[in-house]
């Protein structure tokens, strides 16, 4: 029996593309895995309303809201104590 896995994904609205459409695209990419995650969980840091929107809609088990300076590591935290099973895959979101 294959692993379950829990993706947590954090994001943050800094770069070029704006924050949603980069959420957008993260998240097609994921459902298109060859190994789908079975679980997963998004931090948004400092995240406007479009951001939310894109997020509440991605089905994620939970969506935990963070502020703008949360480190990535301190993203992680907030987030860990809801993974659960044998694999877990940390995926950043970093607008580039």
């Amino acid at each position: 029996m294959p692993a379950r896995v829990h993706a947590l994904l954090v994001v943050r609205p800094e770069g070029r593309v704006a924050a949603d459409i980069h959420l957008e695209r993260t998240l097609t990419a994921l459902r298109a895995q060859s190994r789908p995650v079975d679980a997963l969980t998004i931090v948004l840091c400092d995240a406007d309303a479009t951001v939310q929107a894109v997020a509440a809609a991605s089905h994620a088990e939970g969506v935990i809201s963070a502020d703008r300076l949360t480190s990535f590591a301190d993203a992680l935290a907030l987030g860990s104590h809801r993974l659960e099973g044998d694999a877990v895959e940390y995926i950043e979101e970093v607008e580039a």
